[in-house]
C-alpha cells in the first residue's frame, strides 16, 4: 500500500471522470451553501485517508507511518469513544495478505513504532482533545491517526482543534483512520439510538460531507460513503482509492438532478475541485431544445488557432488586431504545467511582428487573480493571447474573478483575443475537454463553461490531426442547437461580428445541425473562405 500511497500523490492510479450527464433542472432545489469563489483548486494541503467500517490491517498502519516519515515521523495516535475493544475486534484480516506476523491490539500496534515519538490519546470527553497539550502535539505531528468504537452524539470539533489538524496538512502531513476522520469534513453522519444524525465536523475538508452508510446528499455538498475493507484517500485535489470495497460519491446537485452517483473502485481516482464545482453549480445546460447565446462577436475580434504553432500571417493579423505597432499584448501561459515566464518564443513572436510591448500575465492564486495590482496590465492591453495546455487550468486561477472580467473588457473596448489549442477552446461558450483527469470527455461536470468570448459554441482543436470528428458529432448528439467548431492545427478563424474566416494550412469544421438527427451535419471550410456564424452557411464570394 506503500507503493499506493506514494503513487497516488503523483497520479498515477486509474483516472475515472465525472462525466457529463444528461439531466433536467428541478425548481425546487435548495440553493447551495457554497460558492465558487469558495473553492480553492487546489483542494487540501496533505493527504486524509479515510477507511470504512471494519477490522484495519495492521500493514496500513505501518505503511501510514512510513508515509509520514518513517524513523522521521511525528504520530499522534487517537482514540475517541468508547474504551478500545478487546484484543482481537479491531484487528487486521486474515485475508490481508500483506501481515506476515500475528496482528496486535491497535494500541499496542502504536507501541511497537519506530519514529521520533508516538503520542497516544484516548479523550473521554471533547474538551480534552482541545487541551493545550493535545494541540501542542497536533501542530508538530506529521501524521495523525485516528481510531473510535462509536464515536456517539458527543461534538467532537473545536476552533482549535481545526487549527492544530490544519497545521498538519499545511505541513503536507497525513491524517488517516478509520470513521473517526469524518469529523474533518463539513459534515458526518452517526448511527444513534438507530437513527441517522448529522453532525458539524472541523471543516478541513470543505463542503464534503462523510456518511457512515449510503444516504442521498446534502445540499450543495459533496457526499462520501465508504465501504467497508475500503481506504479512501484525499490528497490535495485528487480522491483515490485501495480495497475490496467501494466509495460512493455523491455531489449534489448532480445526484438530486436525475444524475447517478459516481463510484469508485481499487486504483481509481475522481477531481475534487471538479465535484465541488459540480455541487456548486448543478448541471449547467440540459440536452434538447434550449437556445444557445446567439453566436456573434460584436466588439473586437477573436483569433481561433487549432494547435500546432501558426503563421506568419496569422501572427501579424494578430497584431495589426491589437493595434499594429501601438500593440500592447498580454500573454496568458497558465494552461501549461510547468509555465516558463522569461525567454518565452511567442513573446518574441509577438515583438517581432511589430508588437509595442508584451507582458506575460500568470498565476494560479485567485486571490492574486482577484487583486487591483494584478490586473493592472490588463487595463490598457489590446490584445490577449492565451497559451496551450490544459483549458481548465484558466477556469480555476480566473474564472469569476476581477482577472476574467478585465479580460472580456479588453474586447469591449475593441481589442482582440487569441489563443491556441487551450487558448482556443477556452473562448468557446461551452468548455469542451475540460476533465481535469484527462482530454478525452467532451463534457465533463463541473468543467463545462468556457469564457464565452464566442457564444453559443464548443470549440476542439487538433481536430483533423487527433481524429476528433466523432467526439464533436457525440458532442452534438447532446446538444444539438449548439455550433460545434473543430480547428485543424496551423489554422485559424478570425471572428469579428458576425462571420469567422479562415486562414491558415488546414480546414474548420462548423458542425451546425439544429437536431440530434443531424449531429453528424457540417461545413467544411478552407483558408481564404468565410462562414457566417448567425445563419450557419458558408459565405459566397462576390
Amino acid at each position: 500500500m506503500l507503493y499506493v500511497l506514494r503513487h497516488f500523490a503523483i497520479g498515477m492510479l486509474t483516472a475515472l471522470p465525472l462525466a457529463w450527464t444528461d439531466v433536467a433542472v428541478a425548481d425546487d432545489e435548495a440553493p447551495a451553501t457554497y460558492r465558487l469563489t469558495d473553492i480553492n483548486p487546489a483542494g487540501i494541503g496533505g493527504t486524509v485517508m479515510l477507511h470504512g467500517a471494519g477490522p484495519i490491517a495492521n500493514s496500513l498502519r505501518s505503511e501510514f507511518v512510513n508515509a509520514a516519515g518513517g524513523t522521521s515521523a511525528r504520530i499522534v495516535f487517537i482514540s475517541l469513544g468508547n474504551p478500545l475493544r478487546r484484543i482481537g475486534e479491531n484487528l487486521s484480516r486474515a485475508t490481508d495478505r500483506r501481515d506476515s506476523t500475528a496482528p496486535i491490539d491497535p494500541a499496542e500496534f502504536w507501541k511497537t513504532v519506530e519514529a521520533i515519538s508516538v503520542d497516544q490519546l484516548q479523550p473521554r470527553r471533547p474538551e480534552q482533545l482541545s487541551a493545550e497539550s493535545t494541540l501542542e502535539l497536533l501542530r508538530n505531528a506529521t501524521g495523525v491517526w485516528f481510531e473510535e468504537s462509536q464515536l456517539g452524539a458527543s461534538e467532537w470539533g473545536s476552533a482549535e482543534l481545526a487549527g492544530a489538524l490544519q497545521s498538519v496538512l499545511d505541513r503536507g502531513g497525513l491524517i488517516g483512520g478509520t470513521r473517526a476522520v469524518a469529523l474533518l469534513a463539513d459534515h458526518y453522519t452517526i448511527d444513534q439510538d438507530g437513527e441517522t444524525q448529522t453532525l458539524p465536523g472541523l471543516g478541513l475538508l470543505p463542503q464534503v460531507v462523510i456518511t457512515h452508510a449510503e444516504l442521498p446528499p446534502q445540499p450543495g455538498c459533496v457526499t462520501v460513503y465508504v465501504e467497508p475493507d475500503t481506504v479512501a484517500f484525499i490528497h490535495q485535489r485528487t480522491i483515490g482509492v485501495v480495497g475490496s470495497g467501494t466509495v460512493h460519491i455523491s455531489p449534489h446537485y448532480h445526484v438530486a438532478q436525475g444524475g447517478d452517483t459516481l463510484q469508485l473502485g481499487d486504483g481509481e481516482i475522481a477531481d475534487l475541485t471538479a465535484l465541488r464545482r459540480m455541487a456548486t453549480l448543478g448541471p449547467r445546460f440540459r440536452r434538447g431544445d434550449d437556445e444557445p447565446a446567439a453566436c456573434e462577436v460584436p466588439h473586437g475580434s477573436l483569433m481561433i488557432v487549432g494547435g500546432g504553432g501558426f503563421t506568419n500571417e496569422m501572427l501579424e493579423k494578430f497584431v495589426e488586431l491589437a493595434g499594429g505597432d501601438a500593440a500592447k499584448i498580454i500573454v496568458v501561459p497558465s494552461a501549461e504545467e510547468q509555465v516558463q515566464l522569461e525567454g518565452r518564443g511567442d513573446v518574441q513572436e509577438f515583438l517581432s511582428a511589430g508588437a509595442a510591448s508584451v507582458h506575460v500575465l500568470h498565476t494560479t492564486d485567485r486571490l492574486a487573480a482577484d487583486s487591483d495590482d494584478f490586473i493592472a496590465p490588463l487595463t490598457d492591453a489590446t490584445g490577449i493571447w492565451f497559451g496551450g495546455g490544459r483549458q481548465w487550468r484558466f477556469v480555476d486561477a480566473y474564472a469569476g474573478t476581477k482577472t476574467e472580467t478585465a479580460m472580456r473588457e479588453v474586447l469591449e473596448r475593441g481589442g482582440v483575443i487569441g489563443g491556441s489549442s487551450a487558448g482556443a477552446t477556452i473562448q468557446g461558450d461551452f468548455l469542451v475537454r475540460g476533465n481535469p483527469l484527462g482530454n478525452v470527455d467532451m463534457m465533463s461536470a463541473g468543467y463545462e463553461d468556457g469564457f464565452g468570448y464566442l457564444p453559443g459554441s464548443a470549440i476542439d482543436q487538433h481536430f483533423t490531426q487527433r481524429d476528433r470528428h466523432p467526439d464533436m458529432v457525440l458532442f452534438k448528439t447532446h446538444l444539438p442547437r449548439w455550433l460545434g467548431v473543430g480547428i485543424d492545427e496551423t489554422t485559424a478563424i478570425v471572428v469579428s461580428g458576425r462571420t469567422a474566416e479562415v486562414m491558415g494550412q488546414g480546414n474548420v469544421y462548423f458542425f451546425d445541425g439544429q437536431t440530434p438527427e443531424e449531429a453528424e451535419q457540417r461545413t467544411e471550410v478552407a483558408p481564404g473562405q468565410t462562414y457566417d456564424l448567425l445563419e450557419r452557411k458558408l459565405v459566397e464570394s462576390p
